[in-house]
């Protein structure tokens, strides 16, 4: 067995410091599938929010902390690891996204808890058109990733769809392909009230 870690990074918030919002994706990947789309894509958009932020000198109104998983693919010890280490904070965590469904398309958003945030991710769609975004799905119980260990919780969950059919055609496979469309979404997300 080899021993892993999560890697975690985090821009505090200036009106809102109190409040934290995760983005999420897993570093760990299979054997053959080199991790490009599972989850590559997933870290690729992370990184890119952080430069957004950074090269446009914006600081987001909430706490931004990005995780990135390991152990997802065989044991999904990662998200686990992450709650109790900060499950004294787990309180003061507004949403908890994930990236971790697909490289195409960007389709929209799966999320559970309150349907009022379905709501807000459609307002949030108006201000990106260019992207079509159309899909916004309440889940009752996903068993992967993050969402697996947030049955238990009164935090929303958020996960990226970038799922336009064309997923499973690649995935752990070694023809896995990259191309990423929601740069404007961690934008929107972080400075919207």
């Amino acid at each position: 067995m080899t021993e892993s870690r999560n890697l975690i990074g985090e821009l505090k918030g200036c009106s809102k410091a109190n409040e934290v919002v995760t983005m999420s994706s897993h570093i760990d990947s299979w054997d053959v599938g080199r991790g490009v789309q599972d989850d590559g894509v997933g870290l690729y958009m992370l990184v890119t929010a952080y430069r957004l932020l950074k090269s446009l000198n914006l600081v987001p109104k909430r706490t931004l902390r990005t995780i990135f998983f390991t152990g997802e693919e065989l044991t999904n010890n990662g998200p686990l690891v992450y709650m109790e280490k900060y499950k004294n904070q787990m309180k003061d965590h507004v949403m908890m996204m994930e990236a971790d469904m697909g490289c195409y398309k960007p389709m929209g958003w799966t999320y559970n808890r309150d349907p009022k945030i379905g709501c807000w991710l459609h307002e949030i769609a108006k201000l990106i058109p260019d992207l079509k975004l159309r899909k916004y799905t309440n889940f009752q119980s996903v068993n992967y990733g993050l969402a697996e260990h947030l049955e238990n919780t009164t935090i929303p969950l958020v996960l990226f769809d970038g799922n336009d059919g064309r997923y499973y055609w690649y995935h752990h496979t070694d023809g896995m392909l990259c191309l990423i469309r929601f740069r404007k979404f961690h934008y929107l997300l972080l400075f919207s009230d």
